[in-house]
């Protein structure tokens, strides 16, 4: 399942590439951009299903769609930070992962964190919620299971690099 709009020439010529079919949904918040890449959608995709950009009320749209094809999901892109959540919600449907959907919905950035991530090699991403509900200094076990460096990063108003550290010890958290 792949979202439109993510320089959407690569990323569809490479999936393409690799021989998969790509079923691209199109939400409401999606339908300003779809006069954009339409060429692309026409050219690459195998399915493109207009959805409700509710992963709930989706997934039997998807799977219908599977089932009818014999498609298995082997991969789901987003494009903007905005449908994180919803792929997140796809993937753990699909792909039977258990990724967390509340912190799904807080990350944003994700470029600038995978870019540090990859800056400091690391290949596997862990994450901790720190809120009035959850505070820091509650959370010293699940902390310690954390290796360093790790990324520390507002969950609003974090638009800029600057709001992205990299902390390498417990002291500068």
């Amino acid at each position: 399942i792949v979202h439109p709009f993510t320089s959407d020439k690569v990323l569809y010529s490479a999936i393409k590439a690799r021989g998969y079919k790509i079923i691209t949904l199109i939400t409401p918040l999606d339908n300003n951009w779809v006069s954009h890449c339409k060429d692309t959608l026409d050219k690459f995709s195998d399915h493109v299903l207009n959805v409700e950009g509710v992963a709930v009320k989706d997934i039997s749209q998807v799977e219908t769609l599977c089932e009818h094809d014999s498609l298995h999901i082997v991969g789901v892109i987003n494009a903007f930070d905005y449908s994180l959540e919803y792929a997140d919600a796809l993937a753990n449907h699909f792909m039977g992962l258990k990724l967390d959907l509340k912190f799904s919905y807080l990350r944003c950035n994700k470029f600038l964190v995978n870019q540090a991530l990859g800056d400091a090699k690391v290949r596997h991403i862990k994450g901790i919620l720190i809120n009035k509900d959850n505070p820091f200094e509650n959370l010293a076990t699940e902390l310690g299971q954390f290796n360093f460096p790790v990324i520390v990063k507002p969950a609003s108003l974090s638009a800029a690099r600057n709001h992205v550290m990299l902390a390498n010890d417990f002291s500068s958290l």
